[in-house]
């Protein structure tokens, strides 16, 4: 089964080092889904999201309450979808992860 809402970029990208601690992530998508899930592990808190819509894309910028700890793996796990399938043999969401490290200096 395969998923119409696959990231077609994000933001930091996967396996990035020296992320600034005053970061935010973004992911974008093909058609912009109705189902948006943000995890962050260690977990940090998010202030806002910023939708945007392009054409028929979508990009959420998920801005943080507080900056990132230093010298930390931070891994991000995004559901996105539509609560039914559009259509045989299509999921209704897809999860995805990836994994970032910030920079050791404050």
């Amino acid at each position: 089964m395969h998923s119409p809402y696959f990231i077609v970029d994000r933001f930091p990208e996967p396996e990035a080092k020296d992320v600034p601690l005053d970061t935010f992530i973004s992911v974008s998508f093909p058609r912009p889904p109705t189902i948006l899930k943000l995890e962050i592990e260690p977990g940090v808190e998010i202030s806002h999201v910023k939708k945007e819509l392009i054409l028929y894309s979508g990009k959420y910028t998920f801005f943080l309450a507080k900056p990132l700890q230093p010298g930390t793996n931070y891994t991000v796990t995004v559901t996105a979808g539509q609560k039914e399938p559009p259509g045989p043999d299509v999921a209704p969401t897809t999860t995805t992860s990836w994994w970032f490290t910030t920079t050791a200096r404050t």
